[in-house]
């Protein structure tokens, strides 16, 4: 019994199966990236306290294995060095494949096609060592003693009428029904059942209850790397453990398997989160000095989104496909018009414009204040060549005006625009000389 209050003691250091400790990304509420100075949360590398949180939730997912405390202390070490968590985080992800690989196995054995297939079905949402032991002990489970097949003798076909099968069988037949050590067959019961098990004996982890199950996965939503470490979606999301916990009129197994399923949900929401939060910082925003609080740059937007959305495909759509190379397009355009006018100001608005379009800076806003910006200088370059008036006219005639809203236009056009507005400058030029 004491071995048992140890393992139901321990259940409340129990971490998640499935934790990853990632540390948390830049706040991307209003604070902005200063010129030439990278916003926070850029570094690729990951710093000692992500890669041990990381290593830390793969080793919590082999508790109950025989490698769980070897792999565990290398994790509590406190001077653990990125080798050695690296190892770990391997060998424990290692050992739980290789487990899952023998259960595997095991189900294609069962002959029942009915049983194989659900205990497949649940050996896909299995993300434990526990929970792929328990699909185990449901294939190992020893019949019951109706199930035993009888022994009708044909087993000692010589046996001599009155025979028994037991040799000793006559000899000290008192009550007691003692065998050959003296021990009645309820004492050897006690031996197998009783407070001190032999020492050896594999134990079963007990199983997890709802209420822990919850808890759990209460403490993984917490560490969602949503971009604000109290982003609402949090509170949502803690709000569904709580719904599928208190659910009406279904069985705590019922109840277990569908907070495991939406387990798997919340990891698909922290992959996501991963890979868009990756691809934001991706981008190749140019990183003027904006004033704090008040110019807010397009990365922090986009991220700024992503706090209050508990679905996948929700967060995979924050960044769309395309907006790389639409930045990498105004980049183009900036290269261009850099030697013609002063572009900071402008580059400043571009470092604020996200896929907004009904307000703030959106790219219609962008291209008109590109354009315009082009357009009056080169109207004034034009008047400061002092050519005739018929011929200056025409020079300026050739571009006009945009509309600020609804104008319709996009970046490939403002390409072909500036490079036309770039031309016709320096065809203008040569008009000058001829003047000389």
């Amino acid at each position: 019994m004491n071995k048992y209050k140890k393992i139901f003691s321990g259940l409340g250091l129990l971490s998640i199966s499935t934790l990853i400790g990632a540390g948390v990304v830049a706040c991307a509420k209003t604070k902005v990236e200063k010129e030439e100075t990278p916003a926070p949360g850029t570094s690729d590398s990951k710093d000692l306290a992500t890669i041990k949180n990381e290593a830390l939730a793969e080793v919590e997912k082999l508790q109950g294995h025989e490698k769980y405390a070897e792999l565990k202390a290398i994790i509590d070490k406190e001077n653990a060095t990125i080798e050695e968590l690296n190892s770990a985080k391997t060998s424990a992800i290692e050992e739980l494949n290789k487990y899952k690989e023998e259960v595997q196995t095991a189900v294609e054995a069962i002959t029942d096609n009915a049983k194989k297939e659900e205990l497949k079905k649940e050996i896909e949402t299995a993300n434990s060592y526990n929970d792929l032991k328990t699909i185990k002990d449901k294939i190992e489970s020893k019949p019951s003693p109706e199930d035993k097949p009888k022994n009708d003798g044909k087993d000692k076909p010589n046996k001599k009428p009155g025979e028994t099968d037991n040799p000793n069988q006559g000899k000290n037949e008192d009550s007691t029904g003692k065998d050959n050590n003296g021990k009645t067959e309820p004492e050897k019961g006690k031996e197998n059942e009783g407070e001190n098990p032999a020492p050896g004996t594999p134990q079963t982890p007990p199983k997890m209850t709802v209420e822990q199950k919850a808890e759990l996965l209460n403490k993984f939503i917490d560490n969602i790397e949503y971009p604000d470490t109290n982003a609402p979606a949090k509170t949502t999301l803690k709000a569904k453990v709580k719904e599928i916990k208190n659910e009406a009129n279904k069985t705590e197994t019922e109840k277990l398997m569908n907070l495991t399923t939406f387990e798997t949900e919340l990891n698909k929401i922290k992959k996501a989160l991963t890979k868009i939060i990756k691809d934001i910082e991706a981008l190749e925003y140019p990183n003027p000095q904006l004033k704090p609080n008040v110019e807010i740059h397009a990365k922090a937007k986009f991220k700024a989104k992503l706090n209050i959305l508990i679905k996948e495909e929700d967060i995979l759509k924050v960044l769309p496909s395309d907006w790389a190379e639409k930045v990498k397009k105004y980049n183009e355009v900036f290269i261009k018009i850099g030697t013609f006018i002063k572009t900071y100001s402008l580059k400043k608005g571009f470092a604020q414009t996200d896929n907004s379009t009904d307000k703030g800076r959106t790219e219609e806003l962008l291209i008109y204040n590109i354009y315009e910006t082009l357009r009056a200088n080169y109207e004034k370059k034009i008047k400061n060549l002092k050519l005739e008036m018929t011929k200056s006219k025409e020079f300026i005639d050739k571009f006009v005006k945009i509309k600020q809203k609804g104008h319709k236009k996009n970046v490939e056009w403002l390409l072909v625009e500036v490079t036309k507005v770039l031309n016709e400058f320096k065809n203008a030029e040569i008009e000058k000389n001829k003047m000389a």
